[in-house]
């Protein structure tokens, strides 16, 4: 297998597989971690799709700082996405297919309330919180180091971001009703 890009912090060198090989439960685990990872760069596609959508279609509502805010997030994702497909193959599988359900309404853009768009954006990031959180036990316990660590990455990264489109759909709110 050659290495991936050099850049890749979490693709750069593929991951020895003979371990893996030579013991069926390993193998196993890297099927459940590969699961785990697929359903997580479907989750990630999702919400950066649906952030981007936002970015390019809200328009004279948001402020700069909310649109470069935004505008950072939806590159951030798509590289995560990358990122975890890049994993992916490192670990020796192709990039599946995925029949993950994100269950991600689209953003309504039928609407002027711009709070109520960054509160399903925040859902997202906390639905794939959850996500992350509900198999960190396993990743960790598997000994996949490479793994866990993307994992922790992202963790604190989702958490960040939906702290930050929160405080702006707060701040909107507080606005819209006088209270800024």
């Amino acid at each position: 297998m050659e290495p991936l890009e050099n850049g890749n912090r979490f693709g750069g060198k593929p991951q020895d597989i003979t371990p893996y090989i030579k013991s069926g439960k390993k193998l196993q685990e890297r099927g459940r971690i590969v699961t785990i990872l697929s359903n997580l760069m479907a989750s990630t596609f999702s919400l950066s799709s649906r952030t981007f959508q936002l970015h390019w279609n809200a328009g004279g509502e948001i402020d700069s700082q909310l649109q470069g805010c935004i505008k950072d997030q939806a590159k951030d994702l798509f590289s995560a996405v990358r990122e975890i497909a890049a994993l992916i193959r490192n670990l020796g599988w192709d990039i599946p297919e995925t029949n993950h359900k994100t269950n991600y309404p689209a953003i309504n853009l039928e609407t002027d309330d711009l709070p109520v768009m960054l509160e399903e954006l925040v859902h997202n990031h906390d639905n794939i919180l959850s996500y992350i959180q509900s198999h960190l036990r396993f990743v960790a316990e598997s000994g996949d180091d490479t793994t866990l660590s993307l994992l922790k990455e992202r963790q604190r990264i989702h958490s960040e971001n939906a702290i930050a489109l929160d405080t702006f759909r707060k701040g909107r709110v507080a606005h819209a009703r006088g209270t800024a």
